[in-house]
């Protein structure tokens, strides 16, 4: 081990009618120290009652319990707030025709645990100017393998947007 920091740039991947309900796997280099995502017009359909988010994964399982999560919405009339136990919430109900722009940044807080501490900060830019807020922590069984971007669970698709993978290494 040199001690080096190396940065490696992921394949943009599309989102575009991946399913809400299984999402994809974006593969992580186990040495990971800390990865970002940089999302780009990230759309759901159906709206209406349709968020998204991040799962963490651990030797081909997704995690899918012990996030210490929190989630935030704000407009410039309102804010509310959420938490969640079985995944980060990036993205909670959409409205039609949003499109949101942003990053996640998880970094590798603890080793000896395989905790990973994740921020994350999206902007709507259709026109409602939507700020979302999210942080959280979750140790992982093992070493991180892949981050799931996926729905909750809901039903449909994402029907427009990409994300990018940076990862940073430590030989």
């Amino acid at each position: 081990m040199t001690g080096i920091m190396q940065r490696i740039q992921g394949t943009v991947q599309s989102l575009n009618g991946i399913s809400l309900s299984t999402g994809v796997i974006i593969p992580i280099n186990p040495k990971a120290v800390m990865v970002e995502l940089t999302f780009q017009d990230i759309s759901v359909s159906p709206a209406a009652g349709a968020g998204w988010g991040l799962r963490l994964e651990a030797s081909s399982t997704i995690e899918t319990t012990g996030y210490q999560a929190g989630h935030s919405k704000m407009t410039s009339s309102a804010q509310s707030v959420s938490q969640s136990g079985t995944w980060f919430v990036l993205c909670g109900n959409e409205s039609s025709g949003d499109s949101f722009y942003g990053y996640s940044r998880l970094s590798l807080a603890n080793t000896s645990n395989n905790r990973w501490f994740c921020e994350s900060m999206l902007f709507e830019c259709s026109g409602q100017d939507i700020q979302r807020l999210s942080a959280g922590t979750k140790s992982v069984a093992s070493q991180l393998t892949g981050i799931q971007i996926w729905g909750g669970g809901a039903a449909g698709t994402f029907v427009g947007g990409s994300v990018t993978p940076v990862v940073y290494v430590i030989d």
